[in-house]
């Protein structure tokens, strides 16, 4: 397993900025998607075995891919869907787990001292050409 050292400043800026706030990556190739989230996956596994000073804000993140609604998807027999051309451009989140829940918690009344309020904002947006190697594909 590579060291937490051997990834890019880029992408522990990216997962940290996730794990406060909902974080879009637009314009990127659902194979370029795929190949971000694994490189988040493998960042996120080094800093839990490195034990980490941010391994539990990086550990609450979830991370998603999400395409356009009309494109023709492969479905596996466990449900899971994927494009069919793996070249459609899609959109990475970057968000807090359970993110999708804060304004109703906050709204019920419900504080905590981890809620806060940039999760509920709109999601913030990054050019895909700041993030080196996930460039869109032509």
């Amino acid at each position: 397993m590579p060291s937490v050292e051997s990834f890019g400043p880029e992408l522990m800026t990216a997962l940290l900025e996730g794990s406060k706030a909902r974080f879009v990556i637009p314009g990127l190739s659902y194979r370029n998607c795929v190949k971000f989230r694994q490189r988040i996956y493998q960042l996120r596994k080094a800093m839990i075995d490195a034990k980490h000073e941010a391994v539990t804000s990086v550990a609450r993140t979830r991370i998603q891919i999400v395409w356009p609604q009309d494109t023709p998807t492969h479905k596996s027999r466990k449900g899971l869907k994927w494009p069919t051309d793996r070249s459609t451009i899609c959109d990475l989140i970057i968000s807090p787990h359970d993110s999708e829940f804060a304004d109703a918690l906050k709204r019920a009344g419900i504080k905590s001292p981890d809620l806060i309020d940039d999760v509920l904002e709109t999601p913030k947006t990054s050019s895909p050409s700041a993030l080196k190697g996930f460039e869109p594909e032509p």
